[in-house]
């Protein structure tokens, strides 16, 4: 059976740093998964870290992640002071190490969001339980929208991994989308904002999960508790302008709370029962 193309952009770290270190009060480390190319976080995450330099008093280091996995990874070994997660990574991160929720970004007035199943304009599936025996890109195993809201709606809908056709890890919701386009795969999931620019491409959306609350900065457990306050008063007082930055839509920051997450704890435990991470198939068959 003859293959196409997967699409998959190599993700590299702009910043790296090796060793475990402890904070020190001359400079904060910020980390930021790779859920686009690193010089487009770089130009999205640049105003935010000189602001809370010129706040905080402090020289703030941005570093990039080669995966969700190593953002996650450089928490666990304290190469990281504080970060900015995607909902399912921070989870992770907290399995990993104790992750403390500072802020959380607002859309369109919401602390929360819902994920999109996409497939082409053009497909006869018009529902999930169609999906069954057709091929489903996913983005980062790690990642809340473009794997695990997606593979939760899936199996609500009955439809375990090995009732797909084939399914593969594409690295980042760009990526589902395109190789959807392009007619590698039949459907994926990936996050409302990144779907929107492709509607007019060609995709529409099959279907919309429940919500579940945004993206959050949360700080390690190393990072010295007056820093760690004095950093969630400057993040709950940043311009929205500068928070526009990372996201157009944005429009505000609250208080986050780990409680805010069990939602989604569950949805992660269900798909981890499912389908252990350390037996999904990462490569595409």
């Amino acid at each position: 059976m003859h293959h196409k193309l997967l699409i998959t952009f190599i993700l590299v770290g702009i910043t790296t740093l090796t060793g475990i270190q402890v904070q020190a009060a001359s400079e904060i480390r910020f980390g930021v998964h790779p859920f686009k190319k690193p010089n487009k976080i770089f130009h999205m995450f640049q105003p935010l870290v000189m602001d809370l330099e010129k706040r905080m008093g402090i020289p703030v280091k941005l570093i990039i992640g080669k995966s969700y996995a190593d953002i996650i990874n450089k928490h666990k070994r304290a190469e990281i002071d504080f970060g900015y997660f995607g909902p399912a990574s921070f989870i992770k991160a907290q399995k990993a190490t104790q992750i403390t929720p500072l802020a959380r970004i607002q859309m369109n007035g919401k602390g929360a969001f819902r994920g999109v199943i996409l497939v082409n304009e053009n497909s006869s599936i018009k529902n999930l339980s169609q999906l069954k025996g057709h091929n489903f890109a996913f983005g980062d195993p790690n990642s809340t929208l473009s794997h695990y809201v997606p593979h939760y709606m899936l199996l609500k809908a009955g439809i375990k991994l090995n009732m797909l056709g084939n399914y593969a890890f594409t690295g980042n919701h760009d990526n589902v989308a395109l190789n959807i386009m392009y007619g590698n795969f039949d459907a994926g999931g990936l996050k409302p904002d990144v779907a929107k620019q492709y509607l007019k491409r060609g995709l529409r959306i099959l279907a919309h999960s429940e919500w579940i609350p945004e993206h959050l900065f949360a700080a390690n457990k190393h990072l010295e508790k007056g820093l760690r306050i004095k950093l969630r008063k400057a993040l709950l007082k940043t311009d929205v302008r500068i928070l526009q930055k990372i996201k157009p839509s944005i429009s505000g920051i609250e208080v986050a709370r780990s409680r805010d997450y069990d939602k989604l704890r569950k949805i992660i435990e269900t798909v981890d029962k499912q389908d252990p991470p350390d037996k999904l198939r990462t490569t595409y068959r």
